[in-house]
């Protein structure tokens, strides 16, 4: 999935709206109901995420994440050059991916001429 198919997706089609506002304990609930309706055990999950291992861990990762120091989530590199957050708006990231695949476009078309 490119990109700009995903920015799509998310304005379109995902479930992100039913989660986005919920407090933690609703987020729990409907994250669990969600993974039932996928076929999982739900008393399996809720289990999971009770459990004082699971705190750990995230907790763990988190501090490990803020050491980082990531400017942006999602972290993009253009060219291997870190983008700033301002420029993760759909047009600014549609923009940067078009110009990339016309200089692929534009390297392939020269390849052939010789």
């Amino acid at each position: 999935m490119t990109i700009i198919e995903y920015c799509e997706f998310e304005s379109q089609g995902s479930k992100y709206n039913n989660w986005v506002n919920l407090q933690p304990a609703e987020f729990n609930a409907w994250v669990v109901k969600e993974a039932v309706t996928a076929g999982m055990d739900g008393e399996k999950l809720q289990a999971a995420i009770n459990a004082d291992e699971t705190t750990t861990r995230m907790m763990s990762a988190y501090e490990a994440a803020k050491k980082l120091t990531i400017p942006a989530v999602p972290l993009v590199l253009i060219n291997g050059v870190l983008q700033p957050p301002y420029v993760l708006d759909y047009k600014n990231l549609s923009d940067t991916i078009g110009l990339i695949a016309l200089e692929k476009t534009i390297y392939q078309l020269s390849a052939i001429q010789y």
